[in-house]
């Protein structure tokens, strides 16, 4: 519920700030929140709670990716390529123990 109320603001904000402020300000604001609030989720609602507030912020890097590097890159005939690249640098990597 939360990543659809924050795939909504995020656009708007977008709109009047600008996509690369928007994402940088939204992945501070995720960074922030993970730094801060997650260690006191403990319990069931607790977890809930923040998963809907981290929600409102978590989801600009999935909505605001493309027109980021549309921004930085233009639009060219590989600009997929480059989207899925910038993806693919924030999936993450394979544990040491999952030889």
């Amino acid at each position: 519920m939360g990543l659809f109320f924050g795939r909504v603001a995020i656009g708007y904000t977008a709109d009047r700030l600008g996509s690369i402020q928007s994402l940088v300000l939204s992945l501070e604001i995720a960074g922030l929140l993970q730094i801060a609030a997650w260690h006191y989720a403990t319990s069931f609602a607790g977890c809930l709670a923040f998963s809907f507030v981290y929600g409102l912020t978590g989801g600009a890097a999935l909505s605001l990716i493309a027109p980021v590097i549309a921004q930085i890159y233009g639009v060219r005939d590989n600009m997929a390529t480059i989207v899925g690249l910038a993806m693919l640098s924030s999936a993450p990597g394979k544990p040491r123990w999952a030889l």
